[in-house]
């Protein structure tokens, strides 16, 4: 006779045996104890009992009529050998408990994972562990109860846990830092071979060993600070990222580490994981640089102070020079002029008298030149904004002749070294085009911002296509190598529209150039 998982079945074996409701409410109270499901059958006469949740987990109508057959046809196809041989192997002497995890597949496809165990029981229910099928045979109504537990979540679980642990191994096999577990002690738990490369010390030297114990002690023994103030003490919570330079290997080289500590609260053997990278060239390195770029930085600044020297002593040559000028040179070419012209209007003689008025003509243009050279060499009145300065210097140079010149943009207020150092690199490139571009216009752009002042200088000349690759000569190579001594940056190129020439000039307004 068959019994079915129904609950409010009234069905009771032939001969009203109630031995069987009994058992079946023990097994169901033993389910709500935590067990996912249970069933029995029965030897002789056969008969199977399924509790709701077997016909549930086979993924059957509960009407299903419950049989071996029907629990054996569901085993998955690869497990169904290795599991019939060792149900048929229990069964043949079913001493014990019988055990076995495997799958099935439902009649939707689905696939799940299922562990089973079962008993030889006498006919109150009651399992007999010991009992072989002889014994069990001699009961009236020998039977088999059993349990059913669908672990396939479980199983999932257990799966992603181990692949989990191999990439998570495999990441410690193969990292390039060091990395440790301590426990509560801080003592070793697990080292990656990084980490047993670093310290300098063989696996067997690790596991169970203190770290501080390992690296934060001298050659004789003695700790480097007390245990109670290593950084890398369990008892430290939270996280930290540090240097740790007092690390000593285990052949007694001096290192330092850079060690990320993570406290491990849950764990119940761990207390922090440590990840140690060697960074003791780096570091090294680092210094050697920082010390390269102090003495640079020094070199610039002694460049800085000779650069104002040699500028402050150029603008005092320029005043001395100018002066000399306009003392000497220009008066005393003054006085000629006059005599030439008084001595003209004493003679008689035409033809004498207009020699001597080409004469008086080319002292008075050699007097002019020497002017214009005089007032080349003086600074910029100081008052005077730089674009005003610029825009005066074009007009003492371009004023009577064919040149058209504009100055145009501003700029904030500048330090005196700036500030006169644009006015002569401006000078310097307005007299290049007047001389040599062999062009009617010149423009100049003056504009600041962003820590730099940048002066733009176009003509609309012959431009330096005549150069033949060899980059810009005389004035503009004085231009390039004033502005590279003051730490500015400078560029030649055509002018607007592809003609001419542009001269691009920038400099640090955010310190003293050349420094």
């Amino acid at each position: 006779m068959l019994l079915r998982g129904d609950d409010n079945s009234q069905t009771s074996p032939a001969g009203g045996d109630e031995r069987i409701l009994a058992q079946a409410r023990r097994l169901l109270a033993g389910e709500a104890a935590g067990l996912t499901a249970t069933w029995w059958m029965q030897l002789d006469p056969p008969a199977a009992y399924w509790s709701p949740e077997m016909f549930a987990i086979y993924g059957v109508d509960p009407g299903t009529e419950p049989s071996r057959e029907l629990m054996r046809a569901a085993v998955h196809p690869s497990d169904r050998a290795e599991t019939l041989r060792a149900g048929t192997a229990w069964e043949a002497d079913p001493r014990g408990c019988y055990h076995g995890t495997f799958r099935i597949v439902r009649p939707d496809g689905g696939a799940r994972l299922l562990e089973m165990r079962a008993w030889m029981a006498d006919a109150l229910g009651r399992p007999q562990p010991g009992a072989g099928r002889a014994e069990a045979a001699g009961c009236p109504q020998p039977r088999v109860i059993g349990t059913v537990i669908d672990v396939t979540a479980a199983g999932r679980l257990a799966n992603e846990r181990t692949r989990a642990d191999e990439q998570r191994e495999l990441v410690l096999q193969v990292s390039e830092e060091g990395i440790c577990g301590l426990d509560p002690g801080g003592r070793i738990v697990f080292a990656n071979p990084a980490f047993g490369a670093l310290v300098r010390r063989g696996p067997a030297e690790l596991v169970g060993a203190r770290l501080h114990d390992l690296v934060h002690r001298d050659a004789d023994g003695r700790e480097r600070h007390a245990a109670g103030d290593c950084p890398y003490h369990p008892g430290r919570r939270g996280r930290a990222r540090e240097i740790d330079a007092g690390f000593v290997a285990g052949d007694g080289t001096r290192l330092e580490v850079s060690y990320v500590r993570v406290a491990v609260d849950a764990d119940p053997v761990l207390a922090a994981v440590i990840s140690l990278r060697d960074e003791t060239e780096q570091r090294a390195a680092s210094r050697r640089l920082r010390a390269s770029l102090e003495h640079v930085r020094a070199l610039s600044v002694q460049r800085g102070a000779l650069l104002r020297q040699l500028a402050g002593a150029e603008e005092r040559e320029r005043l001395r020079i100018a002066a000399d000028i306009h003392d000497d040179s220009v008066q005393t070419l003054r006085a000629v002029e006059l005599g030439l012209e008084r001595r003209r209007d004493l003679i008689e003689d035409p033809a004498l008298g207009r020699l001597l008025e080409e004469a008086r003509l080319d002292v008075h243009a050699a007097a002019t030149r020497l002017r214009g050279l005089m007032l080349e060499l003086l600074p910029p009145v100081p008052e005077l904004p730089l674009v005003a300065a610029i825009a005066a210097y074009c007009q003492s140079q371009f004023d009577g002749t064919d040149f058209v010149y504009e100055v145009h943009g501003e700029s904030e207020e500048l330090e005196p070294d700036t500030y006169l150092l644009a006015y002569r690199l401006a000078q310097e490139a307005v007299r290049n085009a007047r001389k040599h571009s062999r062009g009617t216009r010149v423009s100049i752009a003056v504009s600041s911002g962003r820590g730099r002042l940048v002066l733009e200088v176009a003509d609309d000349g012959i431009g330096l296509g005549d150069l033949g690759g060899h980059g810009p000569r005389g004035g503009l190579r004085i231009i390039r190598q004033r502005i590279a001594a003051a730490g500015g940056e400078s560029g030649f190129g055509p002018g607007p529209g592809g003609r001419g020439t542009q001269v691009r000039i920038e400099l640090p307004l955010d310190e003293d150039w050349g420094t």
